[in-house]
C-alpha cells in the first residue's frame, strides 16, 4: 500500500507511515488470527499523533483528518475480514437453511418477536418456534446475538 507515503511528511512521523502501511498489509493478507491480532495491536501503537497547543501542532491535528479516516478504514477492513472469515467458516451451515427460515431470520433481526412473525406470515406462533429451533440446530447456534451475526454476514438485514 504505497499510497500512504504520498501524504506530507510533516503530518505524521515516518514511523507512523510505516506502521500504517504494515497495518494495511496485515489487514489485506493476514490469515493467522492469533498472530494477526497481537501484530495489529503492536502496529497500532506505533502510529503517533501530534500533541500540544501551539499553532503548528493545531494545524497538524487539523490536517490529520485523513489519518482518523484511515484509522476508521482499518477498523472497517478488520470487520470485513472477520465477516469473510465467518462466512467461509459457516457457509455450509447456512446453505441448509430454507427460504422460509431465512425469512424468519430476517424478521427476527429486524426486531420482530415470534407472535409478530406469526401474524405477518399467517402461520402459528408454534410454527415460528419450530422454525427457530430448526434454525438454531442447522446453524449450530445457542444465542440470539449469534443469529444476528448470521443475518448481517449473509445479508438478511
Amino acid at each position: 500500500m504505497r499510497g500512504f507515503s504520498k501524504h506530507p511528511p510533516d503530518v505524521l512521523p515516518d514511523s507512523s507511515y510505516e506502521a500504517i502501511e504494515q497495518l494495511m498489509t496485515w489487514v489485506m493478507g493476514n490469515n493467522d488470527q492469533e498472530v494477526g491480532n497481537s501484530k495489529l495491536y503492536e502496529l497500532s501503537n506505533k502510529v503517533n499523533l501530534p500533541t500540544g497547543n501551539n499553532a503548528n501542532t493545531i494545524e497538524k491535528r487539523q490536517n490529520l483528518n485523513f489519518a482518523f479516516r484511515k484509522d476508521r478504514l482499518f477498523h472497517k477492513f478488520i470487520r470485513i475480514k472477520k465477516e469473510f472469515d465467518f462466512i467461509n467458516k459457516n457457509i455450509n451451515n447456512f446453505k441448509s437453511i430454507t427460504p422460509r427460515e431465512k425469512e424468519i431470520i430476517r424478521l427476527l433481526a429486524n426486531g420482530n418477536n415470534n407472535s409478530e412473525i406469526a401474524d405477518q406470515l399467517f402461520i402459528s406462533r408454534y410454527t415460528v418456534e419450530q422454525h427457530r429451533k430448526n434454525i438454531n440446530r442447522k446453524l449450530k447456534i445457542k444465542s440470539f446475538p449469534h443469529l444476528i451475526l448470521y443475518s448481517y454476514a449473509f445479508d438478511l438485514v
